[in-house]
């Protein structure tokens, strides 16, 4: 396992227009976190650990409530990585709290 490479690497993902995986499975995204504020996203990549053939993916976009920026894993060989059905959504998103205040206590 490796660390991923850094803050700067990151913003620029961070900066790449891309909405969320729409389908996992075929993107071969593993794990992905979602974030309305770019600091706590960058902040998320410091700790991402990556096996052979995984790279840190993400990007931005626009939904009903705001900008978000987002952060996953992709893998090169999803058999590889293990169980497709093991696929994990991280999203804070919640719509009854959609600020993200209940996660800030």
């Amino acid at each position: 396992m490796k660390a991923f490479a850094g803050d700067t690497e990151a913003r620029g993902i961070l900066a790449t227009s891309r909405p969320l995986p729409q389908d996992p499975k075929a993107e071969h995204v593993v794990l992905w976190r979602a974030f309305r504020n770019e600091d706590q996203a960058v902040e998320y990549s410091r700790h991402i650990l990556l096996g052979s053939g995984q790279r840190v993916i993400g990007g931005c976009n626009r939904d009903d409530v705001g900008w978000y920026c987002w952060l996953g894993v992709e893998v090169d060989d999803l058999e590889k990585w293990g169980n497709s059905r093991a696929i994990q959504l991280c999203d804070p998103f919640d719509p009854e709290d959609p600020r993200g205040q209940r996660n800030m206590l």
